[in-house]
Order: structure tokens, then sequence, then C-alpha cells
């Protein structure tokens, strides 16, 4: 079957709704073949209008069983995955934080668990606490704000249960600064790790919006410009099936700069929810949680009521994106998963200026 041919297929489920997508299961995690980036975008505007609008209030959320993360996908390094399920960071730390002979991956977690964590005192944490959930009063609030009639309310309580955890309660109180972390993440990047290395780019970029006091500028004349080199490696960190780094690359190849920004084949500018949403279903194939145990999904049923999707699929396709956004997701899609799988980036145009907002509110600053 042709890569045209799979793509079609994939939007035509979009729009019929999550019960054929599911019996085509099978095919989630197999990265889609289209011979070009256009080709695939064409596919998906042929398949626009086969159905009237109404046609979504048939989609029912639950037409498969649940567990709906493909076999096929990757599992998570051990260590990683130690990472990953963690509720408390606290044992990780104290192993990493003593360890003189840490794994390249390993220099990037310590620098991750800092950053989400540790006080920073160029941040200065004082003025800006962490949100976060954790112990028996968040809950008591949280069941306090339920309704006592919401026919939902079991599902929300036991969805906020497996949510309701600080990881970062043990080592909040940790001083650290911009500058350790950095050493981490230059650690990290100098023995291999695409995540730590993308990391620097951001680290890079977002240096060029603090002002000379350190602190974060804000309003038009903040936003940076990417180099070559910044996209290259990005790029590189995508490839890797990392999912990590992977995530944390194309959020970052999405962001706003003077003199760049990422467009489709047809040179249109991304629609970021739908490529944000569509970066994380091509995570699901390479390790991260996507069934009921998805944090989304999670999220979602605790705080929205939206406790009807047993995946992360089809909670992005029936609660979080309308239907032109799944068809456009759909199409990122499979444009992601072909610049993961096989390096080809012929559906993206790295256009060399801002997008249409950022060139109307401010003239580009010089190189």
């Amino acid at each position: 079957m042709s890569r045209a041919v799979y793509t079609v297929l994939a939007v035509v489920l979009v729009v019929i709704g999550a019960a054929i997508m599911l019996r085509n299961a099978s095919d989630e995690s197999t990265a889609p073949s289209a011979s070009n980036g256009r080709g695939q975008d064409a596919a998906s505007r042929a398949a626009k209008g086969s159905l009237a609008p109404d046609a979504v209030l048939a989609i029912a959320p639950r037409s498969r069983p649940s567990g709906a993360q493909a076999s096929q996908a990757r599992k998570l390094p051990p260590t990683l995955r130690e990472f990953h399920d963690a509720k408390s960071y606290a044992a990780i730390y104290a192993r990493l934080s003593k360890s003189t002979d840490r794994t390249a991956e390993e220099q990037w977690m310590l620098a991750e668990m800092l950053q989400r964590c540790a006080k920073i005192a160029e941040n200065e944490p004082e003025r800006f606490p962490r949100w976060k959930l954790g112990g028996s009063e968040a809950r008591a609030r949280y069941l306090a704000s339920l309704g006592p009639d919401d026919p939902d309310r079991d599902k929300r309580v036991a969805a906020f249960d497996e949510i309701n955890f600080d990881a970062c309660a043990e080592i909040a109180n940790v001083e650290t600064s911009r500058k350790e972390i950095r050493s981490l993440l230059e650690a990290g990047a100098a023995g291999g790790d695409p995540k730590a290395r993308a990391a620097l780019v951001r680290q890079d970029l977002d240096d060029q919006r603090r002002g000379p006091d350190g602190k974060m500028k804000f309003g038009p004349d903040s936003i940076p410009r990417i180099s070559d080199a910044n996209v290259e490696t990005l790029k590189q960190a995508i490839g890797s099936g990392d999912p990590y780094a992977m995530r944390l690359a194309m959020n970052t190849l999405m962001g706003t700069y003077q003199n760049m920004s990422l467009r489709d084949a047809q040179d249109r500018p991304l629609d970021v929810s739908a490529a944000y949403m569509a970066g994380a279903l091509v995570g699901c194939d390479y390790g991260f949680a996507c069934g009921p145990d998805s944090s989304w999904v999670q999220n979602g049923c605790a705080m929205s009521g939206h406790c009807d999707a047993n995946s992360l699929r089809d909670y992005l396709m029936y609660y979080a994106a309308s239907p032109s956004s799944s068809q456009v997701m759909a199409t990122y899609e499979a444009a992601i998963r072909n610049a993961v799988g096989n390096n080809d980036w012929s559906f993206f145009h790295f256009y060399p200026g801002p997008e249409p907002q950022t060139a109307a509110l401010q003239a580009p600053r010089g190189p």
C-alpha cells in the first residue's frame, strides 16, 4: 500500500471517529511513508468535505478496549523509566548527586531535577513559588470543589489520586544556580546525550531573553534569534528516538524567533497546538505512557471531567482538538514520524523570518 494511502486512511479515521480508528490500532505506531511532505498535505486536504460537520456527533471515545498503547512501542531504558515513573525524586537525586561516575543521561537527569525542583537563586524562588499538588490538604480542597451530584465524581477522584503527588517535595529546598545546571548539561552533551544537547540550545535561546540584570525580559524586544547550528542540533535530537529529547527539541523549533519560523510544506505557519499534540502522539511510540495511565488522560478526567477516554490518542481527538485540528494533527503526526524515522524533513519549511504575527508587531533586530 502506498504512503499516500496510509495518510488518507489516517485522516479519514480521524473524521469518522474513534470507533473506526481503533480497528486499525496496529497501524498507529508505524511511521507513515508519504513520498514527501507535499503529498501528505494534499492527501489530508482531499479527505476534507467527505462528511458533514455534524458527523462528529456520532463519535464515542470508548470504542476500543483500554490499554491503547501499541505493542510495537519502544520501552524506555530502566534508568529513564525510573525517572519517568517517579512520584518522588528523592531517591534518584540522593543517588545521582553523590555519584562521581554519572552517565551522560544521568547528568541530564540531575540537571532536569534541579531545574524543575530546586531553588535557583537567579530565578527569585521566593517570589515565584512552584505550583504543586500532593498531600491530604490538596485532596481535601479538591474534594470540596466537586459537586456532590457530579456523575463522574468517583472516576474524577480516582484520577486525582493518581496525580496528587509532588515529585519535587523532598528536594524543593536544595539550592543551586544556572551555572551549576549548565555545567551538568554540558557534561551530558559532551557524553552524547541528545536531551542535554537540546536543553543547552533552549538555555542559549532563553539567555537572549534576559536583560543585563539576568532577569527575563518581556515584550517584542525579547524575541531571540536561532542559529543554523541550533536548528541542526534540535533536528538531531528529534532523530535520536529519545522521547524526552524529541519533545524538547520539537517544542523549541516551534518557538517564536526573529529569524526563523517553522512552517508546513505549503509555507503556512504551523498550528502550534496541533503540532504539540502530534508530537505527543509520536512520543507514544518511543516509550511515553499513552494509555489510561497517561498524565494527560488522568489530568483531563480529574480537573475537567473528561473521563471517557482510555488513551492519549482518544483524549486528544475527542476532547482536546476540534475536527479541523484533528485533521491537521494527523498530517503533522505523519510528518514528525517521517522526520524521526527517516530523517525526512521535506514536509517542514524552515522559513528565514518570523511568523506573520511577530513580523507585524515588530521589525526584526539586526544579527
